[in-house]
């Protein structure tokens, strides 16, 4: 299995001096590393490598001549800018057994859309456990056809063999709806109870 290639370089400054140069600083840690390396990156590089995943995203950091296979483990960010501040990586093998949390990605939302219905998901993002060379980035859920009522379970899900996903078969991950059932069920919900009858 192929992974995107970040290329990191060793830092021996620190983080504040990596990041007025134009760098993210980082470090590496996991297996056979004792004490962590401390790497620094382009920002650049890395949102274009990640796109839209950070954590638990799966990147062969290259430094120097040495390819580590990591996973993003942390990502600190600035609160106000968003502009990210230090990456963890843990260093892992690719047939090692691992947990992690993974996205739902629900497909065909807008087809559920254009026919006025809603999709109301319960569940975001689910714990898998597999070996790194076969968990995906994400957990696909075909939803384009389904019909108000409906409802999606953990069942559902088209796991690979050798992942495991960490909930009960008959959870349910999101239901299909539609606006008027939604607006129905706000009314009664908001409705006043009846008022207690006078007493004589």
């Amino acid at each position: 299995m192929a992974f995107a290639t970040l290329k990191v370089q060793e830092r021996t400054e620190k983080p504040q001096v990596s990041r007025r140069n134009g760098f993210v600083p980082g470090a590496i840690f996991g297996e056979g590393i004792d004490r962590g390396i401390s790497v620094k990156f382009e920002q650049a590089q890395f949102a274009k490598v990640l796109k839209n995943h950070l954590k638990n995203a799966k990147l062969q950091l290259e430094l120097g001549s040495t390819n580590r296979l990591c996973l993003v483990k942390e990502v600190q960010k600035d609160v106000v800018s968003g502009k990210i501040l230090h990456v963890d990586f843990q260093a892992v093998s690719e047939n090692e057994v691992i947990r992690l949390r993974i996205p739902i990605n629900y497909e065909g939302v807008h087809q559920l859309e254009s026919k006025k219905l809603l999709l109301l998901p319960n569940v975001t993002e689910l714990e898998v456990e597999g070996t790194l060379s076969i968990l995906p980035d994400s957990l696909n859920i075909d939803v384009s056809g389904k019909k108000p009522g409906d409802k999606i379970h953990a069942k559902d899900l088209n796991l690979a063999p050798g992942i495991k996903a960490h909930i009960e078969e008959g959870s349910i991950l999101a239901v299909v709806t539609s606006p008027k059932e939604e607006a129905e069920e706000e009314k009664t919900e908001a409705a006043p109870a009846d008022a207690p009858a006078a007493e004589k």
